[in-house]
Order: C-alpha cells, then sequence, then structure tokens
C-alpha cells in the first residue's frame, strides 16, 4: 500500500509537470507567429503611405449649416438624395482595369449654393489615374476640371458636358484639384443633388 500509494503521489506529481510542458511546446510556435503578424501589422501604419486622400474644401475649412444637416438625417426621403450603395456599384463598373482608390460624395446643399466646389486628391507621381463624374440629381451637368500641383489643368469638359470619365499619367506627386462648377439652374435650388466623384489608378 505504502509502494501504491507512493507511485500514485508519483503519477499525481509527474502528470501536471508533464501537461505543462506539453502546453508550453505547442504554444511556442503560435507566440511566434503571434509575434511575426503583430510587428506587420504594426510596420504597416508606420512604413507604408497612406493611399488616396480626398476631400472637399469647402467642408473641411468652412463652418457647415448644420440646420440643414439635421433636415438632411431626418428627411424620410434622405436615403433617395445619395444612394452611396448605387453610386459606388457605379464608380466600380466604370473604373474598368483601374484599381478602385477612393471616392467622395456629399450633398450640394451642404455647400450653401455655391457656384463652384473645389475638392484635393492625393496622387503619386509615375501612377495612372481614372476620375469619373458621379455627381446625380443636376439639371444640368456640372462641368469639372482636374488641376496638378502647379495648377495646369489637365482636363475641362466645358465644352462636352457628356463627357464624366477622364485618364490621366500623373508626372508629379502632391494634392490636385477637382473643380466642380454649376449652372444657376442648379445652385438656386440645391435639393435632392449629390456631388459625387471617384478615383482609380493602375
Amino acid at each position: 500500500m505504502v509502494k501504491c500509494s507512493c507511485l500514485l503521489a508519483t503519477c499525481m506529481i509527474n502528470k501536471p509537470k508533464i501537461r505543462l510542458v506539453k502546453i508550453s511546446k505547442l504554444m511556442k510556435p503560435y507566440v511566434i507567429v503571434a509575434a511575426i503578424w503583430l510587428f506587420i501589422v504594426i510596420g504597416s501604419f508606420i512604413i507604408l503611405p497612406k493611399r488616396g486622400k480626398i476631400e472637399f474644401i469647402e467642408v473641411s475649412k468652412e463652418s457647415i449649416d448644420f440646420s440643414r444637416i439635421m433636415e438632411y438625417i431626418f428627411n424620410k426621403d434622405s436615403d433617395n438624395i445619395c444612394n452611396l450603395k448605387e453610386i459606388n456599384l457605379s464608380a466600380i463598373s466604370k473604373l474598368g482595369e483601374y484599381n478602385y482608390e477612393n471616392s467622395i460624395t456629399k450633398p450640394y446643399y451642404v455647400f450653401k449654393n455655391k457656384k463652384t466646389v473645389l475638392a484635393s486628391i492625393q496622387i503619386y507621381s509615375g501612377e495612372s489615374y481614372r476620375i469619373i463624374d458621379l455627381s446625380t440629381g443636376f439639371i444640368k451637368t456640372p462641368s469639372l476640371s482636374v488641376l496638378d500641383t502647379e495648377g495646369k489643368i489637365l482636363f475641362d469638359n466645358e465644352r462636352n458636358r457628356g463627357q464624366r470619365i477622364f485618364d490621366f499619367y500623373a508626372e508629379t506627386s502632391g494634392d490636385y484639384i477637382i473643380e466642380y462648377k454649376f449652372e444657376k439652374e442648379d445652385y438656386s435650388k440645391p435639393a435632392n443633388k449629390c456631388v459625387s466623384f471617384a478615383i482609380g489608378y493602375k
């Protein structure tokens, strides 16, 4: 009985140690993999550049009429003003061989009936880009101009409003400007209109 109890005691003492050793051996590969994954994730935020910064300049620099925004939010037809799902699907289909980079959409009235609206897009040299005008609800199609970092006009559809897709090759990196110009029929009645465009690259 004494020997059995000793053996039993030995077994009971040794079993947890054996289990701990086995668990620690199994955990090492997972710890290493987790450490590598964490390093990659953190490194991507620190090292990799952020692509495709895009914003409307008027919205970012000027105060917005919040009463109109609240009216837009609680309007029962607000989802029909800027249908983001349809706009994004349209952008992807029109990009063709270009990779989707970014898009932006705002209801026109947040610009306070401006005749001209500017947007800034971040561009990288050595790449080809496609810009697609996706604006909706306007009586007359807005004119669209694309300007490089030096203010040189790369594209202007003033004489051909039907052209809403523009492809170009970027020779310089920096913030390019998208300039929209609206007709009186639209800026005098800004409701139910969306200013929107998308950009792709390859």
